[in-house]
């Protein structure tokens, strides 16, 4: 399983239909499993703009989940994004228990004291390092001639260093 970021802007499809779900934060919260964090809000042109982290076994499924979601609740997708996240929490871990432990075996001129501070330096680093995470790759959703949507790989962001907090 993997973690994906799926970031849509939508249009409304002529208003809400009786009987069709509200897209809010409990219908997201009941209808999508292996939910991480989302949000629902709208931007300066007026769209509403739908950002959801979930674990799922590829990029599709996770695409797949939120677009009948919203289209459910009747809402048009004007385009979005996919990005898989990767955890740092391995990396973490190796530096931030390499660093305390040198540190304070350098300082205390003690081997054991050394290999204590760090050990507790990788869970820490671990620990705050697992919340990190970091963008792999990114798909953008296009239309196809079909009317279907094709999820094209763009690369990792540039803008943002590649990272994401989730």
């Amino acid at each position: 399983m993997s973690i994906y970021r799926v970031k849509l802007h939508l249009s409304g499809a002529g208003g809400h239909f009786w009987g069709s779900p509200v897209l809010d934060s409990p219908t997201i919260q009941r209808s999508l499993t292996g939910l991480i964090a989302h949000s629902v809000g709208e931007n300066s042109w007026g769209q509403t703009e739908v950002d959801i982290t979930l674990r799922r076994p590829d990029h599709l499924q996770a695409a797949n989940e939120v677009l009948n979601l919203v289209q459910r609740c009747g809402y048009s997708v004007v385009n979005g994004e996919v990005s898989k996240l990767v955890s740092d929490a391995v990396a973490g871990a190796v530096v931030a228990g390499l660093g305390t432990g040198s540190v304070a075996g350098g300082i205390t001129e003690s081997p054991a004291v050394g290999l204590v501070a760090g050990v507790l330096g990788a869970i820490a680093g671990g620990l705050a390092a697992g919340q990190a995470r970091r963008v792999e790759v990114v798909y953008q959703l296009r239309r196809n001639w079909d009317g279907g949507w094709q999820l094209v790989p763009i690369g990792p962001p540039q803008s943002t260093g590649g990272l994401a907090v989730a």
